[in-house]
């Protein structure tokens, strides 16, 4: 399954969504034992055969470079005793294209890994708001004037002693 955001009815605030992925594109760590794949360091993704529209959505920074390829297709690297797939409908070679261009189509992998990132969150009990602080210093700087503050609002009083009758 992939997750998604869909922001149709909400531009800002999609909802978010899962999406069923075929099992021959998801390709998991050899490493790994666990059926949820904590202990998985990578997994690739593989997409087949994407427009190039729908590559530069995902990268508009390499935009040129998309444009100047003729398309991107992976080598599967099984030589000429590869599996025989048998097509679904008649080969589109001839002229069924009515003088069309034919599209660029690219293959594209996304590697997704774990990378370890410390975070420090600052919690405010009466309000309920949570802050993320850029570093344990910050952190700790935060508490304690958080604290001082606090300690200047109560009064300083001593309840007095009387002796016991």
């Amino acid at each position: 399954m992939s997750y998604g955001r869909d922001n149709t009815e909400n531009i800002l605030n999609g909802k978010p969504c899962w999406k069923k992925l075929d099992g021959a594109v998801v390709l998991i760590d050899p490493d790994s034992r666990e059926y949820d794949l904590t202990d998985a360091k990578y997994v690739y993704k593989l997409s087949i055969d994407l427009c190039e529209d729908a590559v530069v959505a995902l990268y508009p920074e390499k935009e040129k470079q998309i444009c100047d390829m003729n398309g991107a297709k992976l080598d599967y690297g099984m030589g000429d005793d590869a599996n025989h797939v048998q097509q679904e409908d008649y080969g589109k070679s001839g002229g069924d294209t009515m003088g069309l261009p034919e599209e660029k189509t690219y293959d594209l992998i996304e590697r997704y890994y774990k990378k370890w990132v410390k975070h420090y969150f600052i919690g405010d009990r009466e309000t309920g708001e949570i802050t993320e602080a850029k570093d344990k210093e910050a952190a700790q700087s935060f508490i304690d004037s958080y604290v001082g503050q606090i300690k200047a609002m109560m009064p300083c009083t001593s309840p007095a002693l009387s002796p016991r009758p």
